[in-house]
């Protein structure tokens, strides 16, 4: 939750600034996402609820961070948050720690350099390096843009058999 919370794995690293106003955006986004998004916006409890994290947020830089005040207050708010943790909020590809952000390949300056036909040449036009038309095309970097796909890692002992076809093909 400190990823999400604080983004950083580490909150203790922070200045006391720092983690309030990390827990105050956390906080501003999960109430946004409760009450805006969604079927029926409730603008009302929108503007109550930010009002009232606004308050207690004041509060909490105003507090010396080692206090019982302190302590209890913010972990309202890391409570509240973990409470209603919701897991699509990680999916989201513009959150610096989203598992989808690191879906993406940087790619080696050798393999930016490979063009075997000239295609991002300057004089493209002008290339002798044409593939056929039926030139096969082959991805090397295969990718599942599924984002529920994303760490489909299976042990060797798992099972994949597909015991429903196994059991349709004894039947016909």
């Amino acid at each position: 939750m400190n990823l999400l919370n604080y983004s950083t794995k580490d909150p203790e690293i922070l200045t006391h600034n720092q983690k309030v106003t990390r827990l105050y955006r956390a906080t501003l986004r999960k109430l946004y996402s409760f009450h805006l998004r969604g079927y029926r916006p409730e603008k009302d409890i929108f503007h109550r609820s930010i009002q009232r994290a606004h308050q207690d947020f004041e509060e909490l830089l105003a507090l010396e961070p080692k206090s019982q005040d302190y302590d209890k207050l913010a972990n309202k708010y890391e409570d509240w948050l973990a409470k209603y943790y919701e897991p699509l909020m990680v999916l989201e590809e513009c959150r610096p720690y989203a598992s989808t952000s690191g879906r993406y390949l940087i790619w080696a300056d050798g393999v930016l350099g490979f063009d075997p036909f000239g295609y991002y040449s300057h004089s493209r036009l002008t290339s002798e390096k044409r593939p056929d038309e039926f030139f096969p095309y082959f991805e090397v970097y295969p990718m599942n843009d599924s984002k529920w796909g994303v760490g489909e890692i299976f042990d060797i002992e798992f099972d994949d058999t597909d015991y429903e076809r196994l059991y349709l093909e004894k039947r016909a």
